[in-house]
């Protein structure tokens, strides 16, 4: 059950289609004043909107408009209604962000169909949006922790340019961050050592990307000069380009400067810092399977956040794969049911009459009358069957289309929601 606000200066149509909803089971709310639109929809609460296009003293679009520069009504589903013929407003109103469009006269099944589907699909755009949120908040909570580790990490992008490093990086090398973002690693490091480290990770690079090179390097500070660090190099591949991140280790253990700029991966080094270091387990999105050192709290706090994420991560797939095949079923019963009105308001003939025309659904008597019962369950979500018959739908519409009047903005509507059909079934290689 929804709370619907329409908006229409048409008295007797809105009595009409608040009939139509009740019927429906939602609750309609009726508004015959443009002026005060904004106020109303400010003030409570509704689930759907339903706005005429053509008022004697405004213009539906331009309120639309309006609604939609509110951040708060971003979402909110509007369903533009009009009984003007006229074939460009559809598309003007698309341009303004509506969310479905439906002409008078409103059928009650296309209505209850558009209905449902601009409700679904605006909850879906609130769930990801809130989502979206969270993982914001859980790489900006990461990003703190590897900024207060107690060892300089530097991350550089595929250019090898430095895209972030923490407060001890700044205090290793003596040169404020801002000066450093966007600079070429090689402010801090040797030409001739990034070469090696490169050619390393390309001959050996592991199947696991947790597992850190270690190399003894030679680095380049403003305030102690150069002199050679234990590092650590972790390699990411995000979407085939190398990201590297950097973890040079802090400690009192003295490693002479060599003049020799060849890196020497050595393991042995790594575990001679491992017992007064606490790894970094995860890190999220952008920086996942960078270790690093964090305290005990930070590593836990690391490991409760990647499981939500983890978890997070499968939910999305399993919503965006259900999401779309639920969007494809409901635009296929959308179609069939604008090409059924197309066909009763322009040939005058039944729906029965179109499934014998058409010669894809079985025409059977029953008690005196012609049924098609296997057309029924593709007009509506509830009874599609789980393995539709995804071209005899679409041979069906283009049938319909084929016979009937072009010229009117019904016919223009069913082209684009068959072109959206088809588009949606080719991205899901649906057969």
């Amino acid at each position: 059950m929804a709370s619907i606000l329409i908006v229409d200066d048409d008295l007797p149509f809105l009595e009409h289609i608040g009939e139509m909803l009740v019927q429906m089971g939602h609750f309609p709310n009726m508004l015959s004043r443009t002026e005060y639109i904004l106020a109303r929809i400010s003030q409570e609460v509704f689930d759907l909107l339903l706005l005429d296009i053509h008022f004697p003293d405004a213009n539906g679009i331009n309120l639309l408009k309006q609604i939609r520069a509110k951040p708060e009504f971003e979402h909110l589903p509007v369903i533009m209604v009009t009984g003007d013929e006229d074939a460009t407003l559809m598309e003007s109103c698309f341009e303004a962000n509506a969310s479905d469009y439906i002409s008078k006269p409103v059928k009650p099944a296309l209505l209850k169909a558009r209905i449902e589907s601009a409700i679904r699909n605006c909850q879906c755009q609130r769930l990801l949006f809130e989502e979206n949120k969270k993982m914001e908040q859980f790489h900006g909570i990461v990003l703190k922790i590897l900024d207060y580790a107690t060892e300089a990490i530097v991350i550089v992008d595929e250019s090898r340019e430095i895209i972030f490093l923490n407060q001890c990086a700044v205090l290793l090398f003596g040169s404020a961050s801002s000066q450093l973002y966007g600079q070429p690693i090689t402010l801090l490091l040797f030409q001739e050592d990034l070469n090696s480290i490169l050619q390393t990770l390309k001959s050996t690079m592991r199947k696991s990307q947790n597992i850190p090179y270690s190399f003894k390097i030679a680095v380049k500070t403003q305030d102690r000069g150069t002199f050679m660090q234990l590092t650590d190099v972790f390699p990411l591949e995000i979407e085939n380009n190398l990201t590297l991140a950097f973890i040079f280790h802090q400690s009192d253990l003295e490693i002479p400067f060599d003049s020799d700029p060849v890196v020497i991966p050595d393991n042995n080094l790594h575990e001679q810092f491992k017992i007064q270091k606490t790894r970094i387990e995860t890190v999220i999105d952008g920086f996942s399977d960078i270790l690093g050192m964090v305290t005990n709290s930070g590593k836990l706090m690391l490991e409760e956040l990647q499981d939500m994420v983890t978890a997070q991560n499968e939910l999305e797939e399993i919503f965006a794969n259900n999401l779309s095949m639920q969007e494809i079923r409901q635009n296929l019963v959308n179609v069939m049911n604008l090409a059924l009105e197309l066909w009763e308001t322009t040939t005058g003939k039944s729906k029965a009459e179109l499934a014998g025309a058409s010669k894809f659904w079985r025409v059977h008597m029953d008690n005196g009358s012609l049924r098609t019962k296997t057309m029924d369950r593709y007009l509506n979500v509830q009874s599609l069957p789980l393995r539709p018959r995804w071209n005899d739908v679409i041979f069906t519409v283009e049938y319909v289309l084929s016979v009937c009047s072009s010229n009117i903005p019904l016919c223009k509507d069913l082209e684009r929601q068959l072109l959206i059909l088809k588009s949606m079934l080719q991205s899901k290689n649906v057969k």
